[in-house]
Formats: structure tokens, C-alpha cells, sequence
């Protein structure tokens, strides 16, 4: 397996290939996160973003529901196209 390339199994039993952009754990909440892309355009040819915070516990992906939490992942990601793919937050 590629390292910066994940496959996520869908409910339905296809595999969806996504590229890894940035994993990392927060400073503000100790979270693990994931920045990920399918590598698809929107329809104003932006590139597909993804985030989910992983759970080592169930070493499970899950949704990011709390809105500080979102906004922290969002900042990230805001930080990571400002420099160009560099994280330098």
C-alpha cells in the first residue's frame, strides 16, 4: 500500500481510494486528525477537501460534528493552502 494513499470501504462494500494531505494531532485537544482528497474538482474547480478525527480506542474514523472543533480543523486547512502545502501552524 502507498503510503500517503488510504482505502475507505464503503457501507455498500466498494473501495474508495482518497490521498493522505496531512495527519496530524491537535495541540488545542490532544484529537488525532486527517486531512484527506479523492483528488475530484467541485463544480468551481476546487479540489475535495475531507477531514475526520481518528479514535485510537475503537482505531476508527469519525465524523467532526462540534463547530469549535470543525473551525480548528478548518483553520488547519486554511493554513495548509496559504503556504502551499507546507503546515506551518
Amino acid at each position: 500500500m502507498e503510503e500517503n494513499v488510504m482505502i475507505i470501504k464503503n457501507k455498500d462494500g466498494s473501495e474508495e481510494r482518497y490521498e493522505i494531505v496531512l495527519a496530524y494531532t491537535s495541540l488545542k485537544n490532544n484529537n488525532n486528525y486527517i486531512i484527506f482528497t479523492d483528488n475530484k474538482e467541485d463544480l468551481e474547480g476546487n479540489t475535495n477537501l475531507y477531514a475526520k478525527r481518528y479514535n485510537k480506542e475503537t482505531d476508527r474514523f469519525e465524523d467532526i460534528n462540534d463547530e469549535e472543533e470543525w473551525n480548528d480543523v478548518k483553520e488547519k486547512i486554511d493554513n495548509l493552502l496559504v503556504n502551499g502545502g507546507e503546515d506551518n501552524a
